[in-house]
């Protein structure tokens, strides 16, 4: 009688295990980048704050797909432009993150002049994907 409660239970783990795995591939398959979403959140919610320069340059790190401190470079706006972003927007991000950079070294928090609200939208429109209709 133990032989085919043990059986059972196996044949009943693996199947709720080939289930959640079967789940888990779904929600990846429909779900934004949970990353992503992150990250632009908290660019948004630090707008005007001392934190804003630097939610700017994890976003801009994501999408170079290169880590935080390789961000800050002459020729950032370059690289944006490279991975498809538009010249205007890669300049005015690339200006931002100049002018929070700075703005930290000269002892000021005036980072609210380096994320205007209206940069934080276009990235945040830039970056997320059309959604299927």
């Amino acid at each position: 009688w133990l032989l085919p409660l043990t059986l059972g239970l196996l044949a009943l783990l693996g199947a709720g295990l080939r289930l959640r795995r079967r789940r888990a591939r779904a929600l990846r398959a429909t779900e934004p980048d949970g990353r992503l979403e992150a990250l632009l959140l908290r660019l948004r919610s630090a707008a005007g704050t001392p934190e804003g320069g630097q939610a700017l340059i994890d976003v801009l790190a994501w999408q170079l797909g290169v880590a935080p401190a390789a961000v800050v470079a002459p020729d950032l706006a370059l690289r944006l432009v490279r991975s498809g972003w538009p010249a205007a927007l890669a300049e005015r991000a690339a200006a931002a993150v100049e002018a929070g950079v700075a703005a930290r070294y000269a002892g000021s928090h005036a980072v609210s002049d380096a994320l205007p609200r209206e940069l934080i939208a276009d990235l945040v429109t830039a970056l997320r994907p059309p959604h299927a209709t």
